[in-house]
């Protein structure tokens, strides 16, 4: 019976020299009907429905494409931008390439993007494919301001602005640590989230003796506090010529090509990566491929540290401060742990399917956590009003405003220039400082209970100025707060007072009357080091300097800009977890039990017990079990087929 069956199917492909089409869906084999005979649409989904979509079902009667298997795999996604290309290109060309894709690539892998969010950010939209993808431009809400008008940053020939270094010796550096009211894990969370929203590309040909206009090296004011370097290293950015303004149904921003960067779109590229050689790279192989690669000690896993930093698909884990390489190794854990259970639940699943339904999970657990949990922390009791309520459209702009990734969320006066570690009695043990060299293995010593435990208990630190250890000490690329400065000026920010009156804010038009700085000693600080001109204002510094509302953490203007940004990345995101094209109404309302707390316990090493609200100081008092911290139903993930794949 079997040879006849062999005989008749070996005959079928002899006959067999047209591909099967249906209208305009065709397959691109002849040998695909045969295949799909011997169960190969089931076997090999992700290829077959890509190659073979006709014998496979994948077609309507009018030749339109349908889904009926999970592709899970983005077929021919190594045609598109990663870092070592970029990294390439401008050390050759000196400026920034395009992530360029043929118009229909997006249907290519059009059943993948229906239902999984891509490394890089493309195809959010399947429309307009790379709004928020990886390696594109920046939008901004202002035209670019050069002293050329092309980009000769502001300042370089009309030598009206001050020296970002004694801009921050005698305005932003302080010797002092004032705190608002919710906890240091508020810091924490900013920077991984801006980990996920605000990666550049970057420069390393500049040297402290290289004046060119490539380089835009800040060296120390006559007040010399710099302890370990001789100047502070800056590249000015590649370019990419020209702006253009993109508009949609009910929004336009100005695409701005000067600047350039990575997108976040909760990829969660911090775990992940950002291109899909780096993700394939941090995956295990083979029947595990489900899981992120881990390295155990002592029982407890962490990523990777073959060279005593941690192998993340961030590039920031290279000189991140220890906080940062606790929450890499916390969304390790849960990424493990969720695909672990979730598997226990769909046994058929394949290990390409569990990892993107966990990815896609994880995904969701840090959008809940930052709009449920951290901007209301950060934005204060008017949160709704700066973030309104969601409303999905395809036409939002979700791309990352460069004045947002360059000023407003460069949040470092949040910063305290050490913290407590705490044991499970949250008895204070040992200090760490963010400017120790010991970095991830810190980590992987002290384990990430400690180091949580302390955040919680410690006040954050008000970030209407920069705790002087982080501007005189060497910390990361040097002085931050001049870096911030200069950064801005780099990429050509029109001054605080432009933005001011773009956002609604009245204008300053004088000192005596800045109501957002109560501090006349700061108001007449900045008068002098401006010359006594409002318009000249970087908008680092005076959004830096805005004291914030009661309830709030930052100023007007960076609490306007950072909800209008947050606001258009999520109606703007098609992944986003209230959109209800991408879970089940069940699952929606499950996920908003997540929070950090929940995250906290199911990957502590040793945590028993948690405060339910993770961003309010407290000292363990309020802590409660972790069994009555509500916590997600995977149950409702369970795929009644999965069985019988």
């Amino acid at each position: 019976m079997r040879t006849a069956t062999l005989f008749l199917l070996f005959g079928f492909l002899i006959l067999a020299t047209d591909a099967v089409c249906f209208g305009n869906c065709c397959d691109g084999n002849p040998k695909c009907h045969a295949w799909a005979i011997w169960g190969e649409c089931q076997i090999s989904p992700n290829w077959m429905l890509l190659h073979c979509r006709a014998s496979c079902g994948g077609c309507t009667s009018s030749g339109d494409l349908q889904c009926p298997f999970d592709q899970t795999v983005e077929e021919n996604a190594g045609l598109r931008m990663t870092k070592e290309k970029v990294a390439v290109i401008i050390h050759k060309d000196g400026c920034a390439p395009s992530n360029l894709i043929k118009k229909n690539y997006c249907n290519l892998n059009k059943c993948y993007h229906q239902k999984y969010r891509s490394f890089d950010g493309m195809c959010n939209s399947l429309i307009h494919s790379d709004l928020g993808a990886a390696f594109t431009s920046f939008v901004s809400a202002q035209n670019s301001n050069y002293d050329d008008g092309k980009s000769v940053p502001p300042g370089t020939m009309k030598r009206n602005l001050p020296n970002p270094r004694a801009v921050t010796h005698h305005l932003l550096r302080s010797t002092t640590n004032a705190t608002v009211a919710p906890n240091s894990l508020l810091m924490l969370w900013s920077q991984f989230v801006g980990d996920d929203m605000m990666m550049h590309t970057t420069a390393d040909w500049c040297t402290c003796s290289d004046d060119s206009r490539e380089c835009m090296n800040m060296l120390p004011a006559r007040e010399n506090v710099f302890r370990i370097l001789d100047c502070i290293l800056l590249a000015h950015q590649p370019e990419n010529k020209g702006s253009k303004l993109i508009r949609t149904r009910r929004s336009s921003m100005r695409l701005r090509y000067t600047s350039f960067g990575f997108m976040q779109l909760w990829r969660v590229l911090q775990i992940y990566g950002s291109d899909i050689k780096t993700a394939e790279s941090l995956r295990k192989e083979g029947k595990n491929a489900a899981f992120l690669k881990a390295t155990m000690v002592d029982g407890r896993m962490f990523p990777p540290h073959p060279n005593g930093k941690f192998v993340v698909g961030s590039d920031r884990a290279k000189f991140a401060f220890n906080g940062l390489g606790a929450l890499y190794t916390i969304f390790l854990r849960l990424h493990n742990r969720l695909a672990e259970d979730l598997g226990k639940i769909n046994r058929g699943w394949d290990p390409d399917r569990l990892f993107q339904e966990t990815r896609k999970i994880v995904g969701a657990y840090m959008q809940v956590i930052t709009y449920r949990e951290f901007l209301p922390a950060l934005l204060g009791p008017d949160f709704s009003s700066l973030v309104p309520p969601y409303s999905y459209y395809t036409a939002a702009i979700p791309t990352v405003a460069i004045e947002f990734v360059g000023a407003t969320f460069r949040l470092h006066g949040l910063i305290m220039p050490s913290y407590p570690m705490r044991d499970t009695q949250w008895r204070k043990t040992d200090d760490w400082s963010v400017l120790s060299k010991d970095g991830d293995i810190h980590v992987v010593k002290s384990g990430t209970d400690a180091i949580i435990r302390g955040l919680i208990s410690t006040s954050n630190r008000a970030p209407q100025s920069i705790a002087y250890q982080l501007t005189d000490e060497g910390y990361g690329l040097g002085d931050i707060g001049s870096l911030n400065i200069q950064i801005g000026r780099d990429h050509g920010f029109q001054p605080y007072n432009k933005f001011r009156k773009h956002f609604g804010l009245p204008l300053l038009t004088s000192f005596n009357e800045w109501f957002d700085v109560h501090d006349n000693a700061t108001r007449e600080l900045v008068r002098r080091l401006y010359h006594n001109n409002p318009d000249n204002i970087d908008l680092y510094v005076g959004g830096t300097v805005e004291e914030p509302e009661p309830g709030r953490v930052v100023g007007p203007i960076f609490a306007t800009i950072i909800g209008d940004q947050f606001t258009r990345t999520r109606n703007g995101d098609r992944f986003y977890y209230e959109n209800p094209d991408i879970f089940t109404p069940e699952q929606v309302r499950s996920l908003k039990r997540v929070s950090l707390a929940n995250v906290l316990c199911l990957t502590g090493e040793n945590i028993s017990a948690i405060v339910p609200d993770a961003f309010r100081v407290d000292d363990g008092s309020r802590a409660i079990p972790c069994e009555k911290i509500r916590s997600i139903n995977l149950e409702l993930w369970k795929d009644p087929l999965a069985d019988l794949l």
